[in-house]
């Protein structure tokens, strides 16, 4: 009996941690109020052998208040991305949205599957680097 109750809590509490994870159905398909400033491009391949079709490349990218960049995954583009102004929440699969305020950074490993929003008031203003494998 004692053993059913706890095996009903954990159940319960693992459920509920779990209710503000991203969600397939949750998901944005489509990207808005969402813009990007290529501002440089450095062709690695010319510094490092193994490296062919790779570029290192900074953007400045902005989401206006109720702005979204829908759900993509970051297989094979790692990044950096640093928030210089506003907020967005980030919505990683597996676990609960998180916000990044102007002065932090999140990093985008290449198991990431992710998607984030501007819910604040004023437009954000992030800087990202990642190494993109050129089309």
């Amino acid at each position: 009996m004692h053993y059913r109750i706890l095996v009903s809590l954990v159940a319960l509490c693992a459920g509920s941690a779990l209710s503000g994870a991203a969600r397939a159905d949750d998901r944005p398909a489509e990207t808005k109020g969402f813009g990007q400033d290529r501002l440089e491009v450095v062709d690695l391949s010319k510094d490092f052998a193994g490296f062919e079709g790779r570029q290192l490349r900074l953007r400045r990218l902005t989401v206006a208040p109720g702005g979204v960049a829908a759900y993509h995954q970051h297989g094979g583009r790692p990044s950096i991305t640093y928030v210089a102004s506003g907020e967005i929440t980030d919505h990683r699969d597996g676990e609960a949205p998180r916000k990044v305020k102007a002065g932090q950074s999140f990093l985008e490993p290449t198991s990431l599957g992710h998607w984030i929003e501007n819910t604040g008031t004023e437009p954000a203003q992030l800087i990202a680097v990642d190494v993109f494998l050129k089309p």
